[in-house]
């Protein structure tokens, strides 16, 4: 950790992290349960004693707890347990498809039960303090956070969700034209095939080059990362399936109908230059989970990262630094 700084750094990332990184990581526990129709969840946890705070990390699409070992390492110097799970059908977890690319999930109800286990039979009962644990929760995580807040709505003590995926941004076409075609295209799908396809222009993975991705400004991070899949084959995931984008629409349904449910406080970070998911979706989010309790999204708005992209956890240290802020900030009020 560079000196008197509270995060780390792209310098210190680059020049110094390897030790202190590798000693941190070597002392988790790296373990997996049996979720939901009997699928591998894999998972990670950095447990101390004396440690009074725990943090859980909800990945987005595509991650692994592997992809978060900085994040990790900087909550630890927080003296934060950290738990992170990979969600069923990607990173270090089972996946549900032979053709293991394809983004699927039978329904996002699905990776709810899951984190519905891990924290109970893995974070609750593992960390020795009294107090809740906090969730930190990145784009597809947190739509299954806000479900699962949702649903369990004592058991966590305040939670972020950055670049929440309340809803996918569907470009230039309209959100509702784009579910009719979703649907559509999904019912043929079930009538000449058993086996999910890829929606129209997804397909297997591929690895972007930094210049062309949409996903983070820092070109050290988006190494990290593409790396990871370059040593690490299995990690690799291709695009969406039909079948889990009308798995997706139907979680944002089930997200604004219950919003009276989403009790624990909660803030959205927002990515103002995002174009993964809908920033508007999340702005309507936060006016009416305010309306709703008024402890959760300030003044009724998301907390917005002017200039950065979607990976707000693995921005430059400029934009990182505020959305990081921002996490501790709200943690240190609840």
């Amino acid at each position: 950790m560079p000196a008197n700084q509270i995060f780390t750094n792209e310098q210190w990332l680059a020049v110094e992290s390897d030790d202190p990184l590798n000693s941190f990581w070597q002392q988790g526990l790296f373990s997996h349960f049996i979720g939901k129709n009997d699928i591998r969840i894999n998972y990670c946890q950095f447990n101390f004693s004396g440690f009074e705070k725990t943090l859980v990390i909800v990945p987005g699409r595509v991650e692994s707890y592997l992809k978060y070992k900085e994040l990790a390492y900087e909550f630890h110097q927080q003296q934060f347990n950290v738990f992170i799970v990979d969600h069923r059908g990607q990173g270090l977890s089972q996946r549900l498809l032979d053709d293991k690319h394809k983004g699927y999930v039978d329904c996002f109800e699905d990776y709810v039960d899951d984190l519905n286990s891990f924290i109970d039979n893995h974070v609750i009962a593992a960390t020795t303090t009294a107090n809740k644990p906090y969730l930190l929760a990145h784009s597809m995580g947190g739509a299954i956070s806000c479900r699962y807040l949702q649903s369990y709505p004592e058991k966590i003590q305040a939670a972020v969700l950055s670049s929440p995926m309340i809803a996918i941004n569907s470009g230039k076409t309209p959100h509702s034209l784009a579910n009719v075609l979703v649907s559509c295209l999904d019912k043929v799908n079930q009538i000449f095939s058993n086996n999910p396809w890829y929606f129209i222009g997804q397909g297997d993975y591929t690895e972007t080059p930094f210049s062309e991705n949409h996903l983070m400004q820092s070109q050290l991070r988006y190494q990290i990362f593409t790396q990871l899949y370059q040593q690490i084959p299995s990690l690799k995931l291709g695009g969406v399936t039909l079948k889990w984008l009308k798995a997706a629409e139907q979680v944002r349904i089930k997200i604004f109908k219950n919003m009276p449910a989403l009790s624990t406080p909660l803030i959205v970070l927002q990515a103002s230059e995002d174009t993964i998911v809908s920033n508007s979706a999340q702005d309507d989010f936060c006016q009416q989970l305010h309306q709703q309790h008024s402890q959760s999204c300030t003044n009724g708005k998301a907390a917005v990262i002017d200039g950065a992209r979607h990976e707000l956890l693995f921005e430059k240290d400029c934009y990182r630094k505020q959305a990081l802020t921002l996490v501790l900030d709200w943690f240190a009020k609840h």
